[in-house]
C-alpha cells in the first residue's frame, strides 16, 4: 500500500497491472518515507529494526518482531545434501488439475506447497487428501480468497479458521501436535500491518514468493517456463497456479521446469512442511 501511495496510485494492496508496471519501472516516491508512515497510521516502533521499516516503504511485507520460533520461510534452505532447492507453490485449489500436477510432481520426485482455498477443500477433500498422502503439504490460502487488508480481525479469523478446519478434515489432522508456526498466503500478496499481525495472533507467518510468472495470465507455457528457469536461483519459492482457471499452460509449463531445473542438479521441496 505503502509502495502504490509513493506512486500515486490508488492504495489497495492488491498487485493489479498498473502496481505491476510501476514495480517494473518505479517512479521515485511522490511521498517521503515519514508522509507514507502517517497516511497509514504506522510508527517504526511497529518494526523490528531501520531496514525492516525501509522495506515496508518500498512496498515489501513489514517484519514485525515475532516471538514464537524461528521463521519456516526466512530459515528455509537454499541447499539439502550440496543440492539447491527450489519451493514450487500452487494456489487456488484443489481442482481437478490438482491430482495430475501431484501425478507430475511424483515423477520427479518433488514435493510442493499446496495453498488450498477453503471453499475448495470443501468442494474436493479427497483431492487434498490425495495429495496431503503423497507428501504436498497443504497450506491455507484463506477460505473464500477474500483481499484480507479489507477485513477486520474478526472476518479476518473466521476466514482462516474456517480454511485450516476444511484443510484439516480433508488430511486427517496434518497439522496436529505441531510445534512451528502455519503458512498463510494472503490473496493477490496483499498484505499490510495488519494481516501479519492477526496472522501471528493466530499461529501463522505469510508466505509469499520470489519468481511470479503470471501463469493465470496464460501467456503461454514456454513463456511461464523460461520465466521460472530464467529467474531460479537457490532458495527461490515459485508461485503457481493449480486453481483459478484453465491450467493446461501451467501443467505444460512444470513439466518443463522440472526437467530443465532438475537437470541442473535442483531439487523440489515442500515449504511449509
Amino acid at each position: 500500500m505503502a509502495f502504490q501511495a509513493s506512486q500515486g496510485l490508488s492504495p489497495s494492496g492488491v498487485v493489479d497491472k498498473q502496481t505491476w508496471d510501476a514495480l517494473t519501472d518505479p517512479e521515485p516516491p511522490r511521498e517521503t518515507e515519514a508522509s507514507l508512515f502517517r497516511r497509514f497510521g504506522i510508527t517504526t516502533n511497529d518494526f523490528a529494526d531501520d531496514s525492516s521499516a525501509k522495506e515496508f516503504s518500498a512496498g515489501k511485507v513489514a517484519r514485525v518482531q515475532d516471538p514464537t520460533a524461528g521463521s519456516i520461510i526466512d530459515d528455509r534452505p537454499t541447499h539439502i545434501d550440496g543440492q539447491p532447492v527450489v519451493y514450487l507453490t500452487f494456489d487456488d485449489g484443489p481442482t481437478s488439475y490438482t491430482p495430475l500436477f501431484v501425478e507430475l510432481l511424483s515423477r520427479y520426485n518433488a514435493r510442493g506447497t499446496f495453498f488450498a482455498l477453503g471453499s475448495q477443500v470443501d468442494y474436493s477433500p479427497e483431492s487434498t487428501g490425495q495429495a496431503a498422502a503423497a507428501g504436498h503439504y497443504q497450506a491455507n490460502h484463506t477460505y473464500s480468497h477474500p483481499n484480507l487488508t479489507y477485513l477486520g480481525q474478526s472476518q479476518f479469523n473466521t476466514e482462516i479458521q474456517a480454511a485450516h478446519d476444511a484443510i484439516q478434515r480433508a488430511t486427517r489432522g496434518q497439522d496436529q501436535d505441531r510445534g512451528r508456526p502455519l503458512c498463510l498466503r494472503p490473496p493477490y500478496g496483499a498484505v499490510n500491518y495488519n494481516t501479519e499481525s492477526y496472522a501471528a495472533a493466530l499461529g501463522y507467518e505469510l508466505a509469499l514468493w520470489d519468481i511470479d510468472p503470471q501463469d493465470w495470465r496464460q501467456p503461454g507455457a514456454s513463456q511461464i517456463a523460461n520465466h521460472i528457469i530464467d529467474y531460479s536461483y537457490p532458495g527461490a519459492i515459485i508461485l503457481l497456479h493449480d486453481g483459478g482457471g484453465y491450467r493446461d499452460q501451467t501443467l505444460a509449463a512444470l513439466e518443463i521446469v522440472l526437467q530443465s531445473l532438475s537437470e541442473q542438479g535442483y531439487r523440489f521441496e515442500s515449504l511449509c512442511h
